[in-house]
């Protein structure tokens, strides 16, 4: 029915899925062998579809600053 949402469009669109991390970063060798994995994983059609940024320290503060404010908007 265009216009009216349902009460499945409704939760589903207002859930939220807030995640806990640990205070400690990870070692570059830990970032690297996540990326390795991923890298050899199968995607839809071999396209491969992805672009990884890795940011640390002063960097991730100000991208970390930007999200939150986007999301607040």
């Amino acid at each position: 029915m265009p216009g009216t949402a349902s009460p499945f469009t409704d939760i589903a669109r207002s859930r939220r899925s807030p995640r806990q991390f640990l205070p400690t970063a990870l070692s570059p060798s830990d970032i690297r062998g996540v990326l390795e994995d991923a890298r050899t994983a199968p995607s839809n059609s071999n396209t491969q579809p992805w672009t990884v940024h890795v940011v640390s320290g002063a960097a991730r503060d100000a991208l970390t600053k930007e999200l939150l404010l986007a999301e607040e908007e």
